[in-house]
């Protein structure tokens, strides 16, 4: 009811296992069915049937029909100027209101997300769609995370859990969080700060503060050129980069060139004693 209101359409029920009742819906199927798998059935990947899935609608819509001489992209075309406006995307997803344990972690159907560490012991409202699920903390948007397909599983973000760690820094090596975090993270960590694991806090500040692509890129020159992979050492090199790129590089005017190209050949012929500048025209 929420869906057919608020797009503005009446439903149509039928009941279920009879095909008869809605037999335009099952030939409109079987139709294309034929049209995009009659001449191969078999593929590597989903992608590859989607894919031809998609070519054989796009013949279609393409085709010319016999009795008004237009395709169906053609038809639709002139249709859409009758249309209603667009909406917006109605939110059909399920709101529910979770509360942060001691961990920082709030239980989703049977599987655990972690949010952010100050956080704990409140309320949070939790919007579960197909595949994602967003968080709300008094009414504004935190973050949105894929949803776990299986039960008691953990999903969770380093990035979360950067208060506590400043507090136990000791914690990071053996944790969860480390664990899942992405591979050259972890190579990260157990190469440069497994004896300094406070400063890897810091290094995590700086990816939210600039962004992974920019941290990474700088990390990667400190170790290209075998200098210390500190976190002062990768701000410092994510400054001077975006103190390059923000120059204006100010070019000389032709009057400047031409000067400038005037006093050399003065002082040219000067050291080869030829006299005035005979070179320049009148």
């Amino acid at each position: 009811m929420r869906l057919s209101n608020y797009y503005g359409f009446n439903p149509r029920y039928t009941n279920y296992y009879r095909g008869n009742e809605k037999g335009h819906v099952e030939r409109s199927v079987e139709v294309i069915r034929r049209k995009a798998y009659s001449k191969q059935h078999h593929f590597q990947t989903i992608a590859d049937a989607v894919d031809a899935l998609l070519q054989a609608v796009e013949r279609e819509n393409t085709k010319l029909k016999q009795r008004s001489q237009k395709s169906a992209e053609t038809a639709f075309a002139e249709e859409k100027a009758y249309l209603n406006p667009a909406r917006i995307p109605l939110d059909v997803t399920q709101v529910t209101c979770c509360k942060v344990d001691k961990y920082s972690l709030i239980y989703v159907d049977c599987n655990f997300y972690s949010v952010p560490d100050y956080l704990v012991q409140k309320e949070v409202k939790v919007h579960k769609g197909v595949s994602t699920i967003k968080i709300f903390y008094n009414q504004k948007f935190l973050f949105q995370t894929q949803r776990i397909l299986g039960r008691n599983q953990y999903k969770i973000d380093i990035q979360h859990y950067l208060g506590t760690m400043k507090k136990k820094p000791g914690a990071i090596a053996h944790s969860l969080a480390l664990k899942q975090v992405t591979p050259w993270l972890q190579q990260i960590f157990h190469q440069h700060y497994t004896t300094n694991p406070k400063d890897f806090i810091y290094f995590l500040e700086l990816i939210q503060d600039y962004s992974l692509n920019k941290v990474k890129f700088a990390t990667e020159y400190l170790i290209h050129n075998q200098l210390p992979v500190t976190a002062s050492h990768i701000k410092n090199e994510i400054i001077q980069a975006r103190t390059v790129s923000t120059k204006v590089i100010s070019f000389p005017s032709q009057e400047a060139i031409q000067a400038a190209c005037q006093d050399q050949l003065s002082e040219i012929s000067t050291l080869y004693n030829q006299g005035g500048c005979l070179w320049k025209n009148s």
